[in-house]
């Protein structure tokens, strides 16, 4: 996910697209709409990974943010929330095509070639508004546009579950598809289904040259069967060439598919006649193109669905209170694979790391931070160690307040990288890297020199797995002048790149005014570019 937009939610009419860089820093005065919209990320986290009955999950383990009325701008004439994102590395062509032959083994032969050099990954642009259906009582997803492979496809929803049109390149194609949707379980897009063609009457076709009655699948893919005889196939030709045809082609760009249709020999030459004379702009070749996609579109839908949540189970959260250090913490025999949002689990995480995880682990905690943690489990207790340099080692509970305010961030970050750098194939196959990591009040309880730490970890953490050739996104909110300070001075250093950072500066002029966003950047020496003056000044000006 490489931008984010948010219409219509909470103090925000439009955010416009705010880019996500590796380190997103999210600044502001108190109430101006910094909260509200790092809070987004772990909606998206709660949803993903819950069965729901909404679009997007407002109360859930992460985070509360009440019900729809609550979180809908109420002061704006539209009823909706309106949620966009931009993924340059968006949906393996390969996918599609892989998806699609599960789903229709019968045409695996013509499939396979194209699966075996898919090599695209095509961005994808999705827009989704959700509404409440207020005789139903529930939330559901009113409009999906989505970009991809270059293009449009647009579902509108009249009320829950009740598709009411679907447009292809500007195509109407509504009447091909069931009016009833089912809401997919914990995703933004619902599931479509195309209209059976089960009251029309059996059609004439010829099975290996006998004449038999069939009843083709759907009101589509007859209509696609009949535009090709119309166009493009011999009419002489039998109608289950015509039927292969139709089936044999998958979404994809305007280029690749007009490269597959032109090389197509087995389809006769009164095909290639025609087809040798297509070009992007030819009317046969879009309504070919858009009945395909429409034929394919459940299949599509699904693919871009997996890409969001797999994007979206990959964010980790923490609040901005952490939990305080207790002398001892009752053993808990668990396999604990990332920090709860508190950091409460902290003490379990590290107690359950092997020798040689743990000692990386805390090369990577006193390289940044100056100190090293060791777990000491006695009986059915835990306790935490902190050792700093050339001290002794002492219990966390005895250790300044700091500690366990940041300890669950470093060691948080450290997993990320650790686990989304190495060869991970499941990830890997889903285009996901290291994913998000999302904090408000890193500094909380920080001296100013330590807040500069955090931000030397934060920049460790992204040039760590940018050498792995990963990636991870840091979104932070902060009130900490030391992190900005300390960022700027990194990339005068040459140990962080100015393009890796954004600055999001969120501002509200009144409580009836809707809270405005705008970006600043640093040069390349450091220096802070369109920054408000007297940000951190006590009379900001």
């Amino acid at each position: 996910m490489d931008a984010i937009r948010l219409q219509n939610y909470r103090c925000f009419d439009d955010t416009q697209m705010i880019p996500l860089k590796p380190l997103t820093l999210l600044l502001g005065r108190n109430s101006s709409g910094k909260s509200s919209f790092l809070r987004m990320f772990p909606v998206f986290r709660q949803t993903f990974e819950t069965r729901t009955r909404t679009p997007l999950l407002w109360f859930g383990r992460l985070v509360d943010l009440g019900t729809f009325d609550d979180v809908v701008r109420s002061k704006s004439s539209s009823n909706e929330i309106t949620v966009s994102f931009k993924m340059t590395n968006g949906i393996a062509e390969s996918a599609v095509m892989k998806t699609a032959t599960y789903q229709n083994q019968g045409y695996y032969r013509y499939y396979w070639p194209i699966i075996q050099r898919s090599l695209e990954v095509w961005p994808v642009e999705l827009s989704a508004s959700i509404a409440r259906d207020l005789d139903a009582k529930v939330d559901y997803t009113s409009k999906v546009s989505i970009k991809v492979a270059g293009h449009n496809l647009t579902i509108f929803a009249s009320k829950a579950n009740h598709l009411s049109k679907i447009d292809i390149n500007g195509r109407d194609l509504t009447k091909y598809f069931a009016e009833e949707m089912s809401a997919n379980v914990g995703n933004l897009i619902p599931i479509l289904r195309l209209r059976s063609v089960e009251e029309q009457p059996m059609q004439s076709t010829e099975v290996n040259g006998n004449s038999k009655k069939v009843r083709l699948p759907s009101v589509l893919l007859t209509d696609l069967v009949k535009g090709l005889r119309a166009r493009i196939v011999h009419g002489r030709s039998r109608e289950n060439k015509a039927f292969d045809l139709a089936n044999s082609f998958l979404p994809n760009t305007n280029e690749s598919l007009l490269r597959q249709v032109k090389t197509r020999s087995d389809a006769g030459t009164y095909w290639l006649s025609h087809v040798l004379q297509w070009n992007e702009n030819n009317e046969d070749f879009k309504f070919f193109r858009d009945y395909v996609l429409a034929l394919h579109l459940t299949t599509l839908l699904y693919v871009v669905n997996e890409r969001i949540s797999a994007e979206m189970h990959n964010i980790h959260y923490l609040k901005p209170l952490r939990a305080t250090a207790n002398r001892y913490y009752r053993f808990q025999d668990l396999a604990v694979d990332e920090i709860d949002p508190q950091g409460e689990n902290l003490p379990m995480f590290i107690n359950s790391l092997p020798i040689p995880d743990l000692a990386d682990f805390n090369k990577w905690l006193h390289g940044n931070l100056g100190f090293r943690v060791d777990p000491e489990q006695i009986g059915g207790h835990v306790s935490l160690h902190v050792t700093e340099a050339d001290q002794s080692a002492h219990n966390l509970a005895d250790s300044g307040f700091g500690y366990s305010q940041v300890l669950p961030i470093a060691t948080q970050l450290w997993w990320q990288v650790k686990t989304g750098t190495k060869s991970n194939r499941q990830l890997r196959q889903k285009n996901i890297d290291c994913g998000f990591f999302v904090v408000e009040q890193p500094e909380l309880h920080l001296h100013p020199c330590m807040q500069a730490q955090v931000a030397d970890t934060f920049v460790a953490a992204i040039s760590y797995a940018k050498d792995q050739n990963s990636g991870i996104r840091i979104v932070a909110e902060t009130h900490s002048e030391s992190i900005i300070n300390r960022i700027g001075q990194l990339i005068c250093d040459k140990k962080l790149n100015r393009d890796d950072v954004n600055i999001v500066i969120f501002d509200k002029e009144g409580s009836s005014k809707p809270c405005t966003v705008t970006c600043a950047t640093y040069d390349d020496q450091g220096y802070l570019q369109n920054w408000p003056y007297g940000f951190f000044s006590a009379n900001r000006i």
